[in-house]
């Protein structure tokens, strides 16, 4: 089970790290949203 928590923090980690990113064109801001209670 703790593996299960340990890829779901990695998972979020990136994701969140790779929406951080900001884009060169335009004014695009990107919203990270997890869905803990059914893994998505």
């Amino acid at each position: 089970m703790d593996t299960l928590d340990s890829y779901r923090q990695i998972t979020e980690k990136i994701l969140s790290e790779y929406a951080a990113v900001p884009y060169a064109y335009g004014e695009i801001q990107t919203e990270v949203v997890f869905d803990r209670k059914n893994d998505r």
